[in-house]
């Protein structure tokens, strides 16, 4: 999406971009979660190419790695996943730490950090809904990449904490039946999809 921005790729999630955006013109989103029913859908994939664009386009983006079992963020980037999320929400290391830039697209990011061993836990805390806050004052839009909902809860404990949820669907390779689950678990949870 940054580096062949006209691309069928870069339209497309140009097009996921403005629809999110227009979805409430007169108040746009600022946080989002991209998830999926299952995993090797594409929701890292999608969550930095719309934050990578929006950055491009002037917003100051950030893009945090909330998938903290299996985290994949840092492999798109190239880069080590050091200190990052997980560490934040434990008290290990300030928020300023955690934060990184990628200088390619200019989007900020927050990778999953060390393994923790119980996260949902830190997913569904309070440290975790002030840090939402926070970010959301100080950025334009923040992207929050989940695990897939039918292998963990986590996603469902921030649904509720964000303006939209973006809901991924391999195209001929997930089954209906499994992104039927996957929705209705979104909807029972109170998901604003």
């Amino acid at each position: 999406a940054v580096t062949r921005p006209n691309s069928a790729y870069g339209e497309a999630i140009r097009t996921i971009r403005t629809a999110l955006m227009l979805s409430h013109a007169e108040n746009p989103p600022r946080t989002i979660i991209v998830t999926s029913a299952v995993s090797g859908e594409g929701k890292s994939s999608l969550s930095l190419s719309l934050a990578s664009l929006a950055a491009r386009s002037g917003q100051r983006c950030i893009v945090l790695d909330a998938d903290l079992r299996h985290a994949n963020l840092h492999q798109l980037l190239e880069q080590p996943n050091a200190s990052g999320l997980s560490d934040y929400l434990a008290g290990r290391v300030p928020l300023d730490e955690a934060i990184e830039i990628d200088p390619t697209s200019g989007v900020h990011y927050i990778t999953a950090g060390s393994r923790a061993p119980h996260p949902a836990d830190l997913l569904g805390s309070l440290q975790m809904r002030a840090l939402i806050r926070n970010l959301s004052s100080r950025y334009d839009l923040v992207v929050i990449d989940t695990p897939p909902l039918l292998a963990v809860s986590d996603a469902l404990m921030l649904v509720r904490h964000v303006d939209h949820t973006v809901f991924v669907v391999r195209w001929e390779k997930t089954r209906r039946e499994t992104a039927i689950a996957g929705l209705k678990q979104l909807m029972d949870a109170g998901a604003n999809m």
